[in-house]
């Protein structure tokens, strides 16, 4: 049964086709790829199909082609047999090393006019079309001499038989193909099936008038498809399409090899030893297309992170274009504040935080070549980027905590207690007597009953002295020492000269043993446990004070 094309095609990619490649004018020929460099990402509606097949990268499939040409002089009409030759000249042209082609011609019988030769060895093909003087059209003789050269193509390589005709079968009475019926059409039935289990094997019919043997030949290759031709000069762009609609079956495989967005990245070795207490680093992140054969185009990439301190980065191009299999290296400058942290020792702590680069993943031209195949459902390479975090460590210093400095004030308050309760209750009275060239003078007397007292010539001090001439300031503790229980003073006198001028003050500590007595910057002090003598007070001077 035929499969009329332009009418109600049930073959998804040559309708596709059919709507991207509009029949152009009688002198454009058909474009085939054969290494075509890799173009950019770049939408589908922006190039050929020929352009972006030649863009995935791959080689272009070697193809057969065998034509079989009416040769009967109905031909000569309209000029038909000079478009088949014109437009078989342009065909083999475009074609690419490693092709091959065959040409049979029938009338009343059929004949070999270009056995199946590569292109390059064919010549000039119209130039081998011999005169269409035939008085019968034998479409079955055609299609057995065409069956042979089938034969004759490597196995598994993708092979059209195309008829070129402009009228139905006229055969011989003495032909095996004058009907449908005729057992010759049982016998090309039978040799097809097992040329196509070989190889890929397609049929076209190519009628040149309103009459076409597409349905004969249909009975031997039941995939025939029926191209219609619109007009003259318009059969090189449906040569031409039959090429690329080998492409397209030979490409359509390459969608499975990428089953989701391929962008693969990658963190600095470094990232998990930083300096953070640097506060800032540049990076440089690694993004990388794992696809072999389509381009990809990462769209508004950002970088954040989670679960860890903040950290800010500058931003980032707005797309990046990888070409198949390629990398690129984005610089990053990353910024951050570590919190505060404090550790039992002072010194460094480790810290944490996972980046994560976010973006859309888009292949304009796997989305192309599935709209082309007649998958655009199935783009493999169309989502949001995934498997894209990084964690970056590193090291920051780190202060004591709370709870240690607690610690050390209990530890301070817990040696001065002990230092206070180690130091001895004072006891007795300490007396002070003024010594000078003239006379002594009583300067006070302190009655001792705790472990620090103070005398001082400052009226708001708890014990008073009475020493002309100077500021007096004298510290009392009790201290232990290997000969006894002994009272320490540290003394303080500054000078006061006329005018009430502060001289030079000096300073002097000195042990005095109980029921002791010193001399120490002019000042006696005496320590006795009982009262004191009365030839050392004066009840005018003396005044007994108590805290």
């Amino acid at each position: 049964m035929t499969r009329p094309l332009v009418a109600a095609c049930t073959t998804t990619a040559l309708v596709l086709l059919a709507a991207l490649l509009a029949i152009g004018p009688a002198s454009a020929a058909p474009t085939h790829g054969c290494d075509g460099p890799p173009l950019p990402d770049v939408a589908a509606g922006s190039v050929t199909p020929a352009a972006l097949l030649d863009s995935v990268g791959t080689p272009r499939p070697a193809v057969s082609y065998v034509f079989a040409v009416d040769l009967s002089r109905s031909m000569q009409t309209g000029g038909r047999y000079d478009e088949v030759r014109v437009a078989m000249r342009s065909f083999v042209d475009a074609l690419c090393p490693g092709d091959r082609l065959a040409v049979v011609g029938f009338a009343e019988r059929a004949s070999t006019i270009v056995p199946l030769t590569e292109v390059s060895a064919v010549g000039d093909v119209s130039a081998r079309l011999p005169e269409a003087t035939g008085a019968n059209t034998d479409v079955g003789a055609g299609l057995d001499l065409a069956l042979r050269e089938v034969d004759g193509v490597p196995a598994g390589q993708t092979t059209s038989v195309v008829l070129l005709t402009d009228g139905t079968q006229a055969a011989a009475p003495t032909s095996r193909y004058v009907d449908a019926s005729s057992p010759g059409w049982a016998d090309l039935r039978a040799r097809a099936e097992r040329a196509g289990r070989a190889r890929p094997l397609r049929a076209f019919s190519i009628p040149l008038s309103g009459r076409t043997g597409s349905e004969l030949m249909a009975s031997a290759l039941p995939q025939t498809q029926d191209l219609t031709v619109a007009g003259e000069g318009s059969l090189k762009d449906y040569l031409g399409r039959l090429d690329q609609d080998v492409r397209l079956q030979q490409a359509a495989p390459l969608l499975d090899r990428m089953p989701g967005p391929g962008v693969r990245v990658s963190w600095p070795p470094s990232f998990s030893d930083v300096d953070l207490g640097s506060g800032a680093t540049t990076i440089g992140v690694v993004i990388t297309n794992t696809s072999p054969v389509f381009p990809v185009t990462l769209e508004d990439p950002k970088l954040t992170s989670e679960d860890g301190f903040d950290v800010r980065s500058t931003p980032l191009p707005d797309v990046v274009n990888l070409p198949a299999g390629g990398s690129q290296v984005l610089p990053v400058r990353l910024s951050w504040t570590v919190p505060f942290r404090t550790s039992l020792v002072p010194g460094s702590g480790t810290y944490s935080t996972d980046l994560v680069l976010s973006g859309h993943v888009v292949s304009n031209t796997a989305n192309g070549l599935a709209a082309l195949v007649g998958r655009p459902d199935q783009a493999p390479t169309d989502g949001d980027l995934v498997d894209a975090t990084g964690t970056m460590a590193g090291t920051a210093p780190v202060g004591l905590g709370l709870g240690w400095w607690l610690l050390l004030l209990v530890l301070v308050g817990i040696v001065g207690l002990a230092a206070a309760l180690l130091s001895p209750r004072l006891r007795g009275t300490v007396t002070v007597v003024v010594t000078g060239p003239q006379a002594r003078t009583a300067g006070g007397r302190l009655d001792l009953h705790r472990r620090r007292h103070h005398l001082s010539t400052d009226d708001e001090e708890p014990g008073r002295l009475d020493v002309p001439g100077a500021d007096v300031r004298i510290s009392v503790r009790g201290r232990r020492h290997r000969t006894g229980r002994v009272v320490r003073l540290r003394v303080h006198v500054r000078p006061r000269s006329a005018g009430d001028v502060a001289g030079t003050p000096r300073s002097a500590s000195i042990d005095l043993p109980e029921n002791g007595r010193r001399l120490v910057l002019g000042l006696e002090v005496q320590h006795r446990l009982g009262s004191v003598s009365a030839e050392h007070t004066s009840d005018s001077t003396t005044e007994r004070i108590r805290r």
